[in-house]
């Protein structure tokens, strides 16, 4: 057992709510979409839109560097190294505690050809746990609580250079990490990779024959959905509580032009129902945080070529969109991510041959474009969205090979990691 300390004078802690991977192993993983677990940020409102300021925050975050993870603040400059380890860490994924407490973290040693799992301790900068597994790599994982975490790993191919998985080698870990102890391990009954976790009832996993509904405490297959890959239906997505999940099937309409449908249904694939037909051809789907609202993008039947923003309530059934102009132009609108809180959409935004970020106020419908130091828009800025740390900071990676958090109180615009370093947290110092 390997204890990494090191101080931290912080308490309170944010994490970027998306998954960072050079695998496709880990876009299936649950360390993909919100962080889990916790009550929604409070937040204030933005003020309006102003040019911005010179003024820069100060921010600490983590990310990875030739030493292991590594610790920045940008107001003094300090560098801590909070786990060791060579080479640099590669497809690291991590999810945050529900109390915000712990984060565990995750990663594969090319090199001793293992994954690496590590919780560390915000409150003393410590690392409860580090343990190894050996052959074997990380594909997901869930708290259950601040203390129990379930880990899922799949064994590498034999002699394999690559990460290739052999389907069905899966091996599931629950863990105290509070007391540094495995309470069970266990071989899942079917699937390889951890989906979701349905607090206190079933475990989700997934292969590429279906679904399996698999109780947590038994290791038993309570039901398998295998409807998911036929009938051209994917990108299946669980809401942030596990309670629901989302799913696009694509339909052949007149003239043989192939759209996508959008469908809800129970976490047992039940009672699923199309929320918006193929006449909109939704993408670019999202969940909020408390697992309430939907948004994506939407074909206009007015304007050629454009998307525009549509919302889904889970409770009410209601959906909402309109096609919206500015001097004239109609813009088109994608990569929507909601904030922590649920209250803002960051957005990219298309305008004949202009292109943005923009951030959303879903209860004013106002946008507040991101702007640099001079006021200007960033329209050089359209690699991608990251994510938020917080409802007043958000996170995206832009084309001069930095990522940035801009705030959204003084429009202040702060380079943090070179891309494609993971951020793996972002906080805000005041």
């Amino acid at each position: 057992m390997a204890h990494m300390k090191s101080k931290s004078n912080s308490s309170v802690y944010y994490l970027i709510p998306v998954i960072f991977s050079v695998t496709m192993a880990f876009l299936a993983g649950p360390f993909y979409g919100c962080a889990g677990g916790g009550s929604a940020v409070k937040t204030k409102q933005p003020p309006q839109e102003s040019a911005a300021t010179v003024v820069k925050n100060a921010y600490e975050y983590i990310t990875t560097g030739d030493e292991g993870i590594i610790l920045t603040n940008t107001r003094n400059g300090e560098v801590k190294v909070i786990f060791q380890c060579t080479p640099e860490p590669q497809s690291v994924y991590y999810r945050i505690s529900p109390g915000k407490t712990r984060m565990a973290f995750a990663f594969y040693d090319t090199e001793k050809k293992e994954t690496n799992l590590i919780i560390y301790n915000f409150s003393d900068g410590t690392t409860y746990w580090a343990k190894r597994n050996k052959n074997r790599y990380g594909v997901g994982a869930f708290w259950e609580g601040d203390s129990i975490i379930y880990t899922n790993f799949v064994e590498l191919k034999s002699g394999s250079k690559s990460k290739g998985f052999i389907p069905g080698k899966a091996y599931t870990e629950c863990i105290d990490v509070a007391h540094d102890k495995v309470l069970k391990s266990f071989i899942p009954k079917a699937g390889h990779t951890l989906e979701t976790y349905v607090q206190g009832k079933y475990l989700v996993y997934s292969d590429a024959n279906g679904f399996y509904l698999i109780d947590r405490t038994g290791n038993k297959v309570v039901k398998t959905i295998r409807d998911f890959t036929e009938n051209n239906r994917k990108s299946v997505t669980y809401s942030p509580d596990g309670g629901k999940l989302l799913y696009i099937e694509s339909k052949t309409l007149p003239g043989k032009v192939q759209k996508n449908q959008l469908l809800l249904a129970e976490y047992d694939g039940t009672g699923d129902k199309i929320i918006l037909s193929a006449d909109y051809d939704p993408r670019d789907v999202s969940w909020s945080p408390d697992g309430n609202k939907i948004v994506c993008s939407i074909a206009s039947s007015t304007y050629p070529g454009i998307r525009h923003i549509a919302f889904f309530e889970t409770d009410t059934r209601k959906t909402s969109f309109s096609a919206e102009e500015s001097y004239g132009v109609v813009p088109s609108f994608s990569n929507m991510m909601f904030s922590p809180s649920g209250n803002f959409v960051f957005m990219k935004v298309q305008k004949d041959t202009a292109a943005y970020y923009a951030v959303r106020n879903i209860a004013t419908g106002r946008d507040y474009h991101v702007r640099d130091t001079a006021g200007d828009y960033k329209t050089d800025f359209l690699v991608g969205a990251i994510g938020w740390c917080d409802d007043q900071n958000v996170i995206f990676s832009a084309a001069d090979n930095m990522q940035y958090v801009y705030n959204l109180t003084d429009f202040s615009l702060v380079p943090l990691a070179e891309s494609p370093r993971p951020l793996l947290y972002v906080r805000q110092l005041y």
